[in-house]
């Protein structure tokens, strides 16, 4: 669409972490709003030089929260809750002086309540606000073991949630499937009207298989050339499973590599160390216990074989790691977790186990390695036709015409 023929040309995006998927998540929708048109202003947590290349490259502006180069994001709600509080309130300052069109929250998971808040506050402002909500980390099965502090936070986030939509203090928030929407549309019992302000968008992918053969990308990170390679990427966090696979491969008797690259978390050095000792070989563990620069990330899981995805069934939504692997056209093995199991079976990417048990993820890892060019050779053009269906173009396109379409939803805003 030609942005000429627009009233919206002045977006804000808001999302104050820049780690692992955050920032490549943000590139892809400035690098398409930039290049049609748009004035674009990423609201972040602090300086980075990550980020100061990118706004020189695409010609973005970037705000910032805080001054303060060793600012974190808060560990517990109440930090986090204050953080948040202050930063969406900077954030609808510089948005009010710069007379913006759209304020987008890229990452609204956690953070239902300051949002809120915040938005009563500024509920005269001339802007529309936009947010994306990654997984449904407030709905739970019956059997799911969650505290009661847990339970009430995660109820009035689903109820607060619900009422920004409804009271249209949100214009549209946008989901990655549409088992995501049919999710929320049951659990809140939306009409359908409600329901259309929900939009599926694809969770980005840039497709990078091609870009090196395997043996080249093998031969860049210095991996053996002719041994079957295990791919876990990514922070070592519980969520992920990292020790659910190192208790998995202990038992394991084909010939393989298990390369680990990211930085170390709930799985530490001395926890691989302790696990190489207790193979029959311990040059099986490859670990890069780092975080990857951009540059080596594709390479990464252009030199897999397979790509493990071990999380746990506290896991829930999308997983940037299965689109990087399909990207690169790579089967994975992954635990049937939030949207993953779903996604994976439906579209035919890989073997899909039991989460949180060692056992079932160290058979589907064999039944790969003794059958893996077969499974490759089916898997392989699956991963990459569902790649060319959620790429990072397709996303932001969608985005975009969702900006546009709120204004024209005047009718809606009457009645709600």
């Amino acid at each position: 669409m030609n942005p000429n023929n627009m009233k919206h040309r002045r977006v804000m995006l808001f999302d104050l972490s820049v780690s692992g998927h955050h920032i490549n998540y943000a590139s892809y929708l400035i690098r398409y709003l930039c290049g049609n048109g748009y004035e674009v202003t990423l609201f972040t947590l602090k300086e980075d030089p990550r980020l100061e290349l990118l706004a020189d490259e695409l010609k973005f502006t970037v705000k910032y929260a805080y001054d303060n180069a060793e600012a974190q994001i808060g560990n517990n709600v109440m930090t986090r809750y204050a953080q948040m509080f202050r930063s969406l309130r900077r954030c609808f300052q510089f948005a009010d002086e710069s007379d913006v069109d759209v304020v987008h929250i890229l990452y609204v998971d956690y953070d239902v309540l300051p949002l809120y808040f915040q938005n009563l506050r500024y509920q005269k402002h001339t802007w529309h606000l936009f947010a994306t909500l990654f997984k449904t980390y407030f709905i739970h099965d019956r059997n799911e073991k969650v505290n009661c502090l847990r339970r009430l936070k995660h109820i009035s986030d689903a109820f607060t949630l619900k009422r920004m939509l409804e009271k249209r203090l949100l214009s549209a928030l946008f989901v990655h499937t549409n088992a995501i929407k049919e999710l929320l549309t049951r659990r809140f019992s939306w009409q359908e009207h409600y329901s259309q302000r929900i939009v599926v968008i694809p969770d980005p992918l840039e497709i990078s298989y091609g870009r090196y053969s395997k043996e080249e990308a093998r031969e860049r990170l210095q991996l053996p050339k002719d041994i079957p390679i295990l791919l876990f990427f990514g922070g070592l966090r519980r969520s992920k499973g990292p020790d659910i696979l190192l208790d998995a491969i202990k038992s394991l008797d084909q010939d393989f590599r298990l390369v680990i690259a990211g930085p170390p978390d709930y799985t530490t050095q001395s926890d691989i160390e302790s696990c190489k000792k207790q193979l029959d070989n311990p040059v099986k563990i490859i670990d890069r216990l780092k975080y990857i620069p951009e540059g080596e990330v594709d390479c990464y899981f252009l030199s897999a074989d397979v790509v493990v995805l071990p999380y746990r069934k506290d896991f829930k939504g999308t997983s940037g790691i299965l689109q990087h692997a399909c990207a690169a056209g790579k089967p994975v093995v992954a635990t049937n977790v939030g949207e993953i199991g779903r996604i994976v079976k439906e579209h035919s990417l890989g073997i899909v186990v039991e989460p949180g048990s060692p056992h079932a993820l160290r058979n589907g890892i064999q039944c790969f390695l003794t059958d893996r060019e077969a499974i490759t050779t089916v898997t392989a053009p699956k991963c990459l036709q569902y790649a060319s269906e959620n790429t990072w173009n397709k996303m932001a396109s969608l985005v975009e015409s969702t900006y546009q379409s709120h204004s024209k939803d005047a009718a809606f805003c009457e009645n709600s």
